[in-house]
């Protein structure tokens, strides 16, 4: 079993799995009140375009949501309060989740991979209260045309460019693994496929749940086939993860305490029926005007390759949306040598000295009992 640091009283649990099952008009909670318990609305910030990757939060709203302003908003199911899901990425102008958690206290939780919270914990600490997948969905995508390469390995040692969004910080421990190249990095990647399709020697870091689909089916440039590998499969392993501000984590106790189970029921209801949030998905993507709207088959697609590549699992154990705190050491040992290792100007300190898999995540607030049915 994993490692588990419980507050939250268990005598809560079926109470709480009888309120998740999805089955009220919104597609979320049926009987929990977070109302007076948590902020209204309970804003997550998210660190990317809008798509299946974050499937659990808009099935806590379901069809009954608002598309505008990048944002997805709506009543979390009966809780008496309201859900507002904003974009990341480009969408945050340069900013990272973390910073945007620090400069806007309205916001609550945000989506922040535990390599990026490596980075950000001196000055931007944040504490991951429910994993979103067990594995990372981020992949480096190629042209097998172009790179006959089975790994990640063969991308280092053959591709000229690796374009990524800049703040994904796994490129520079795949750096200090020896996978690939300081100088093949590139961080200007904005969810254009503009280098992947008109230029030679191109990766790109894309999501799973994404661009494999889009870029095989439904990009008029391109279809044709590509390959991938999951970052996953290095051995550097952070989680996807749902985080609070540090400084909040005590305040937002009582209503963490309600909410995180939801979210972990929202994985388990969205995994088992997606097709209401996948038919949103369209209308939620498409106020991106640079951003090629997600269509309901590359949902489809998406669920399916979550499905397949375990990125949708209990883990080592029978609970869904937890942490393993030995893994997140490893994530630890392997993230901040590589971190320091790509500073620009040396002396500068972003990592809290001394960091520790207890200072990134908790399990206080996650439902061991919930879980996805086995395959």
């Amino acid at each position: 079993m994993r490692p588990v640091h419980r507050l939250a009283p268990l005598a809560a649990a079926a109470m709480l799995l009888t309120a998740c099952s999805g089955g009220s008009a919104g597609g979320g909670p049926a009987t929990v009140k977070l109302a007076g318990v948590c902020p209204d609305p309970v804003v997550v910030q998210t660190d990317w375009f809008p798509g299946p990757e974050i499937g659990a939060l808009y099935q806590l709203i379901g069809a009954n949501g608002t598309v505008g302003d990048g944002r997805y908003s709506g009543p979390l199911g009966e809780t008496g309060v309201r859900l507002e899901i904003r974009a990341g990425g480009p969408a945050l102008g340069g900013e990272t989740v973390a910073s945007t958690l620090y400069g806007d206290d309205s916001i609550l939780l945000g989506t922040v991979q535990t390599d990026d919270a490596i980075r950000d914990s001196l000055d931007l600490p944040t504490v991951a209260v429910a994993a979103l997948w067990d594995k990372s969905p981020r992949i480096l995508m190629w042209d097998p045309a172009q790179l006959d390469a089975a790994d990640l390995a063969g991308v280092g040692r053959s591709i000229a460019r690796v374009v990524y969004a800049e703040g994904s910080d796994d490129v520079d421990v795949l750096v200090g693994k020896g996978l690939l190249r300081r100088e093949q990095l590139d961080p200007s990647f904005d969810g254009s496929p503009v280098a992947f399709t008109t230029e030679q020697g191109v990766a790109q870091e894309s999501l799973i749940t994404g661009d494999p689909y889009t870029y095989e089916r439904e990009l008029a440039e391109w279809r044709k086939p590509v390959k991938f590998a999951l970052v996953d499969d290095s051995g550097f392993r952070p989680y996807p993860s749902l985080v609070v501000r540090a400084d909040k984590l005590e305040a937002a106790a009582a209503c963490l305490e309600k909410l995180v189970p939801l979210v972990q029921q929202a994985t388990v209801d969205y995994l088992a029926d997606p097709a209401q949030v996948n038919a949103e998905l369209p209308g939620i993507s498409r106020q991106f005007a640079d951003f090629r709207p997600v269509s309901a088959a590359a949902a489809a697609d998406a669920v399916a390759k979550l499905r397949a590549h375990q990125i949708a699992s209990n883990g080592t154990n029978d609970t869904v949306g937890d942490f393993d705190e030995a893994r997140v050491g490893t994530v630890i040992a392997d993230a901040v040598p590589a971190f320091k290792a790509a500073e620009p100007e040396p002396g500068v300190e972003t990592i809290k000295p001394g960091l520790s898999p207890a200072d990134l995540v908790t399990n206080r607030f996650v439902d061991e009992g919930i879980r996805l049915p086995a395959p």
